[in-house]
C-alpha cells in the first residue's frame, strides 16, 4: 500500500512497504524539499523484531546545486528479524523535535505483520486498530 500526503505544500511523501525488491523490509520512501527547515522523523516498535538500516538516498535532484527548491528522494528501512506485528511512526516536523515524544503526540503510520518466513505485508486491520488505540488513548 502507497499513501501520499502534502504536508504544508513543502513536502510529498510517498510511504510504504516495498514489496516489490525485499519482501522482508519495511521501507517507507519520500521526496523532501531541500530548502524546507524539517526533518523526517520515524520509529518502528517493537524493536526487537526489526533491525533499523537507516536512510537511503534513493535519487538527488540533479539541479540541487543550480536553483533554490527543488526535492530529494529518501527511504527509512528496516529488515524483519522476528515473526510478528510492528507498528511504524513517520512525521515530517520541525529540527529540534524530541523524538521521544513522536508516539505520544502522533497517531501511527502503519502496520506491518512479519510472517514466520519473515516476509512483510501491510496490514490495513492492524494500522486502523492502532490507530484507534491511539485515539482511545489521547482522550
Amino acid at each position: 500500500m502507497i499513501k501520499t500526503i502534502l504536508i504544508s505544500g513543502l513536502c510529498l511523501c510517498f510511504f510504504g512497504c516495498n514489496t516489490m525488491s525485499n519482501k522482508r523490509e519495511i521501507r517507507f520512501t519520500y521526496s523532501k524539499g531541500i530548502a524546507t527547515p524539517t526533518k523526517i522523523y520515524t520509529h518502528a516498535e517493537p524493536a526487537d523484531l526489526v533491525e533499523d538500516l537507516g536512510v537511503f538516498v534513493e535519487r538527488l535532484d540533479p539541479r540541487r546545486n543550480k536553483r533554490p527548491g527543488g526535492s530529494n528522494d529518501y527511504s527509512r528501512r528496516w529488515r524483519a528479524l522476528k515473526p510478528g506485528v510492528v507498528t511504524v511512526w513517520y512525521k515530517e516536523l520541525d529540527i529540534g523535535y524530541d523524538a521521544s515524544k513522536l508516539t505520544k503526540e502522533f497517531e501511527p503510520a502503519a502496520c506491518y505483520v512479519i510472517d514466520e518466513n519473515l516476509h512483510v505485508r501491510y496490514s490495513k486491520e492492524e494500522t486502523e486498530a492502532a490507530r484507534e488505540r491511539f485515539k482511545r488513548r489521547r482522550r
